[in-house]
């Protein structure tokens, strides 16, 4: 079928979007090394000297620039990548398309600034209820940790010690504060770039009525959000009154696709293509000093393994042992996983219409096959090591 077909390929193009992703955040690297060269330089000037009110509000100052200028200087390197990608997806899934397609149905291609316009003006969604637009996301970012390098300062000298132990002290905050904000750039980068990304592709899907929606292809592997794992697999179509809620990211580092969902009039027969995963066997936990679990699975992530691309993401779950299961969703969400034994039905079960996903205390509460095995779980067993 052509809408399997088009799942496999965009199942593959999506690993390659996460690379790009991590790699732009990593490239925030020299931009911190910089601002924590010029900060230690600009702190060494006060050394020796008596720090009165108006020395001190310069010093504040200049650190704010210091920052502000390599953050904006590497949030606007991300913008570049993001619009590169976005063109490219344009093009990648028209290709796509109209590889699978083998018909002459007039095709519709985005201008650039329609792409532009959808990426700017179509919303993020950061949590149950709360939304930012891209520009927001991009200026949060810089504005934040300017804001926190600028405390530093100010909080910084109001002790009685001299000023070159209050600058050591200094730039130990500093680097604290350069690590969050290493941190934070990988989730701006990635969330930006899927973002970007699949605004691009549903300005092509709006343009074209050949494409009557989309549909929602999750990453499979333990990291995957509850929210991206109940809605992996499901189409929404244009007419849907959800469309614009469940389109592109829907969380703070997504990694969700939108995948173009045909007109079931263009058929084809061969549907032998695969999506891939890249769950982690193995039992092979993270643990502490004393050699007990801590959560979270230890080690590179095993070569991906292709999958029917009709299966979900909780019917890929249930290849997997019960340890990898309670390793993923917990071992109450793990039991009840497998008593209920039906993965699509889990699926729809843990999150609500709008993809907000359900607390286990909401599930427990709620009068349905796996809010009833909830309540008559007992209490967790742990796993012999």
């Amino acid at each position: 079928m052509l809408n399997e077909e088009l799942i496999g390929i965009f199942s593959h193009h999506a690993t390659m979007l996460q690379r790009v992703a991590t790699r732009e955040g990593l490239a925030v690297a020299p931009y911190l090394d910089k601002i924590r060269e010029e900060v230690r330089k600009r702190f060494d000037r006060e050394i020796g000297k008596t720090l009165t009110p108006n020395r001190k509000k310069k010093l504040q100052d200049d650190i704010a620039k210091i920052t502000s200028v390599n953050l904006q200087a590497y949030v606007n390197e991300l913008r570049v990548t993001n619009r590169a990608v976005a063109a490219n997806e344009v093009v990648f899934v028209s290709q796509s398309v109209d590889e699978v397609l083998k018909s002459d149905v007039p095709v519709v291609i985005p201008t650039a600034s329609a792409v532009n316009a959808a990426i700017v003006g179509s919303a993020i969604k950061v949590g149950k209820g709360r939304h930012q637009t891209y520009n927001n996301l991009m200026k949060n970012f810089w504005t934040q940790y300017t804001e926190q390098m600028e405390a530093i300062v100010v909080g910084g000298f109001v002790s009685g010690a001299t000023t070159d132990e209050i600058v050591n002290q200094l730039m130990k905050d500093v680097d604290s504060t350069l690590t969050r904000t290493r941190k934070s750039a990988e989730t701006v980068a990635r969330t930006g770039l899927n973002h970007a990304a699949n605004a691009a592709r549903d300005t092509y899907y709006q343009d074209n009525d050949f494409v009557i929606g989309y549909r929602i292809i999750s990453v499979i592997d333990s990291k995957t959000s509850q929210t991206c794992r109940g809605l992996d697999n499901k189409v929404v179509k244009k007419t849907d009154k959800n469309y614009e809620a469940l389109k592109g990211t829907l969380h703070t580092n997504c990694r969700k696709s939108d995948v173009p969902e045909i007109d079931g009039r263009y058929k084809m027969e061969d549907d032998d293509d695969k999506r891939i995963t890249n769950f982690n066997k193995g039992n092979t936990y993270n643990k502490n000093s004393d050699k007990k679990r801590t959560g979270g699975v230890s080690g590179g992530r095993k070569s991906p393994k292709g999958v029917d691309s009709n299966q979900s993401y909780y019917q890929s779950l249930k290849s997997l042992k019960a340890a990898d299961q309670d390793n993923i969703l917990g071992s109450t969400m793990g039991r009840a996983f497998r008593n209920l034994n039906d993965p699509d039905a889990f699926a729809k079960l843990t999150i609500d219409s709008l993809g907000n996903p359900y607390t286990i205390a909401q599930m427990r509460a709620s009068d349905n096959a796996l809010g009833k095995i909830l309540k008559e779980q007992r209490p967790t067993k742990r796993y012999r090591k």
